[in-house]
């Protein structure tokens, strides 16, 4: 699921301004981006292996 200001927060969450999530969101989508560029997909096995160096 998307994760964004029209996800309903989690019960005990604290409402989160727009800047918050903002800043949530570009944290996970570096970080997501920084593990996709150390794997390579396999496609033999059909899944994504770490990259060897």
């Amino acid at each position: 699921a998307p994760f964004g200001p029209s996800k309903a927060p989690q019960v005990g969450f604290v409402e989160a301004t727009d800047e918050d999530i903002k800043k949530e969101y570009d944290s996970r989508v570096e970080k997501q981006l920084k593990e996709e560029s150390n794997h390579v997909w396999n496609k033999k096995k059909g899944r994504w292996e770490i990259k060897k160096r």
